[in-house]
């Protein structure tokens, strides 16, 4: 489900008219996000550590109402839910998209989550479906072999996207801190840089608790 947001009528209607003429309308901002206690807890679960670090970012994003809110063509919406389609490596093959739908039960996200992943690993092509398409959804990426700092993306200027990408590197331990590295980029005339602070309060909550 998805409601308008009349524009004429939105407090952002200056800055969203003023950052969507540009040709590139994303800023991203890259920090580092604290998983100590999720990794020892999925640890003890014998549970996926992605699905477990992926499943507390969805249900934040969830709870930050501007990463819900989406261009399509000249209309303004913001959707109740918002999903996630990643990256997934393959044995022999180059990464596939996989679709990952969101649900507050973590036990329910990590099973449905695991038979799609299984399904994209097993696909020959791009796995670009439908679900994939949407635009309910987060952008997710994850470079486990490499402690970035900064990432960039590739980008169809064309096409007026709105959909925040989220990256994720890889793990390393300082001293008693596990540590991921995080990369968000976002469409600036939908949120600003406050807005991605409060998404990172949220996600370390979600890991905390």
């Amino acid at each position: 489900m998805r409601k308008e947001i009349l524009i004429s009528e939105w407090n952002r209607k200056a800055h969203f008219e003023f950052f969507n003429s540009f040709t590139e309308p994303f800023f991203g901002i890259t920090t580092t996000v604290d998983i100590t206690k999720a990794f020892y807890r999925a640890k003890e679960a014998n549970s996926s550590l992605f699905l477990y670090y992926m499943h507390a970012c969805m249900s934040a994003v969830n709870q930050v109402d501007s990463f819900k809110i989406r261009l399509e063509e000249d209309k303004i919406y913001q959707y109740d839910t918002i999903h996630a389609s990643t990256t997934t490596n393959r044995k022999d093959l180059p990464f596939a998209f996989a679709f990952l739908p969101y649900k507050e039960s973590l036990k329910e996200f990590i099973e449905q989550s695991t038979i799609n992943l299984d399904e994209a690993r097993m696909m020959s092509g791009l796995g670009m479906g439908e679900e994939n398409k949407r635009l309910d959804l987060v952008h997710y990426s994850t470079l486990p072999w490499i402690e970035f700092s900064s990432i960039s993306h590739p980008r169809n200027f064309n096409y007026k996207d709105s959909v925040p990408k989220i990256t994720f590197g890889k793990i390393s331990k300082n001293g008693d801190r596990v540590i991921i590295p995080i990369s968000i980029h976002v469409h600036h005339g939908i949120m600003d840089a406050q807005d991605v602070a409060e998404f990172l309060e949220k996600y370390h909550q979600q890991l905390n608790k």
